[in-house]
């Protein structure tokens, strides 16, 4: 795959309101579709929003329920598809990020790591342990989740597990979008690869959404962007601008870990 057509929906998620959220993704995943998206990025828990009892009411198992219901949306748009959901599994409640090819087979799950304790996470959901990565047409991807955006080694290690995109679905809220517009676009330049952010529109927990959906590359150029309503933004990457980056600057090459790790450092 010469250019990957790489869709983000910014959608508005009702708390709550499972069917209302389906029938906006629908709508929106067909826009992009029609205007050539390869692969598209859903916001965190785009089905249920931040309501508790909605969220373990329609906690899925592989196979069954919102995973299910995934399947079918990529299946039916012709789309790879990324996005997060509640995740049930050995009787422990993830916020799972999955990732689903055009036929609607399941590729792979990330379960968020870094819990958010102001939004009660670690009271519902058990936290991820690991960093996986997937090779796809157009290169190794990984998955991250809100607030593990915060958390730079996470990114790193992709990273050094040879990712060249990375796909951030989150519920990031009005208030902290400065912060938001620094990150992804730091976490692409620090890492050299590619990063898109899917925020939602609406509310979590009472606390605006603020948009501001983004793709960047590998030297913090902005390849889409949306601001703060609801809308599909469609970035035409070339993967190969990773290796060309990597190539021209190769400063991994300089890090000096030993240093960074080692007791003198720590006193």
């Amino acid at each position: 795959m010469t250019t990957l057509h790489l869709a983000l929906i910014q959608m508005t998620v009702w708390a709550g309101d499972v069917a209302a959220n389906r029938a906006t993704a629908e709508r929106l995943l067909a826009h992009a579709r029609a205007v050539g998206a390869d692969l598209a990025l859903l916001p965190e828990l785009w089905a249920t929003g931040y309501d508790w009892p909605v969220i373990h009411a329609h906690a899925a198992s592989p196979g069954t329920g919102l995973w299910a219901t995934m399947a079918d949306l990529a299946r039916t748009h012709g789309l790879y598809l990324a996005g997060s959901i509640p995740l049930t599994e050995d009787d422990r409640l993830y916020n799972a990020a999955v990732l689903f090819d055009p036929t609607g087979r399941a590729i792979g799950v990330y379960r968020k790591v870094h819990l958010f304790g102001p939004m009660d996470e670690p009271a519902h959901f058990a936290p991820g342990d690991a960093l996986p990565t997937f090779d796809l047409p157009w290169g190794r991807t990984a998955l991250a989740i809100c607030y593990d955006l915060r958390f730079p080694e996470v990114f790193r290690a992709y990273a050094h597990a040879g990712a060249i995109l990375m796909l951030c679905c989150v519920q990031w809220p009005r208030r902290r979008i400065p912060n938001w517009d620094i990150l992804l676009p730091a976490r692409a330049i620090e890492n050299q690869y590619l990063v898109a952010g899917c925020n939602a529109v609406g509310q979590a927990l009472g606390q605006p959404l603020g948009g501001h959906s983004g793709a960047y590359g590998p030297w913090g150029e902005v390849l889409a962007q949306l601001g703060a309503e609801e809308g599909v933004a469609v970035a035409n990457v070339d993967p190969e601008v990773v290796t060309r980056a990597r190539a021209t600057f190769p400063f991994f090459a300089d890090r000096k870990p030993a240093a960074w790790y080692s007791e003198r450092s720590a006193r």
